[in-house]
């Protein structure tokens, strides 16, 4: 068994939907790692959410609110982000998971499958297996979710001149003309570049979130020995109070 170890918490001020029954085990250290060995979870959030703002920490304080709803989750010490992208920040570089930036580690979702085997691996136009399990890891199915981003990990390209851009929080250049603002959206039960990338939808729709935590370390735990030399010091520690009680 091993326990895990990770960065710090982000503050949020969010609400959070409340769970429904979930039929999935919540898996935080993927079976097959190492003490040592170090990768990252994603999860869909259960909490919808629009896309009017442009500020990515919105969307950020949304994902990590949600994570800290989740016992296992703040157990872990790490950060999250939402897989998503303003006009001004790329997922790939708000998530730490710029291929350019650094190789990064495997991904895996909140039910113990691979992901990404890394950050290159992630934004190639195709993952192993999709990221369709909430932050406590029922199913989320097919669940579209607000990306804003292209299957590079980029902000999405615009689709015509009045409305140049499909990121999160992106504003039409004229309202009056072309009123309806559209977002970049993925599909959370694909593993091709829909994943990310699927289709464009009304930002005053509320649709769930992508969030990735930080970087997580597998540690392992105090070995049984270890656990009974402890516990034997304190007896022993116990017992000369006691001896020394005695003798007053």
């Amino acid at each position: 068994m091993y326990r895990y170890a990770a960065g710090f918490l982000v503050s949020a001020t969010f609400a959070v939907t409340p769970l429904s029954v979930l039929a999935n085990p919540l898996v935080v250290v993927p079976a097959g790692l190492n003490p040592g060995d170090q990768y990252r979870l994603a999860f869909v959030t259960t909490t919808p959410s629009l896309s009017y703002s442009s500020d990515i920490d919105d969307y950020n304080d949304l994902v990590t609110t949600v994570a800290n709803s989740v016992s296992e989750l703040v157990a872990l010490g790490t950060t999250w982000k939402v897989i998503g992208s303003t006009d001004a920040v790329d997922a790939r570089d708000n998530t730490g998971t710029n291929p350019f930036s650094s190789p990064g580690v495997p991904i895996y979702n909140t039910a113990g499958e691979l992901v990404a085997l890394s950050n290159s691996d992630l934004w190639d136009g195709s993952i192993v297996h999709a990221i369709d399990f909430y932050e406590s890891a029922g199913t989320s199915g097919n669940t579209v979710v607000w990306t804003g981003t292209r299957a590079d990990g980029t902000a999405s390209e615009g689709f015509d001149v009045l409305r140049p851009s499909g990121a999160l929080g992106s504003t039409s250049l004229n309202p009056i003309i072309a009123p309806t603002v559209f977002t970049m959206t993925g599909s959370a039960g694909s593993i091709n570049s829909s994943w990310i990338h699927s289709a464009l939808n009304s930002h005053d729709q509320p649709l769930d979130l992508y969030g990735m935590s930080g970087i997580l370390t597998v540690v392992p735990e105090p070995s049984a020995l270890v656990l009974a030399c402890l516990a034997g010091a304190g007896l022993a520690v116990s017992s000369l109070r006691r001896r020394r009680q005695c003798k007053r």
